[in-house]
């Protein structure tokens, strides 16, 4: 059904993934709402790393 050549390509495009996916969690988003009242960071795969509430900001 996929010969060998087929196999290669879809290991090579499955690395290709793991090496964006690896790339992607060390890049660190932060954004703030409310004048930074709140500060969430996300990783680059949308997981979240930290969230920060600032109570002493009026």
């Amino acid at each position: 059904m996929f010969g060998s050549d087929m196999m290669a390509k879809l290991a090579q495009m499955k690395q290709i993934a793991e090496d964006s996916k690896m790339r992607l969690e060390s890049k660190i988003i932060q954004g703030e709402s409310g004048g930074g009242l709140v500060i969430v960071s996300l990783s680059g795969n949308r997981e979240i790393r930290s969230i920060k509430i600032n109570t002493d900001k009026n």
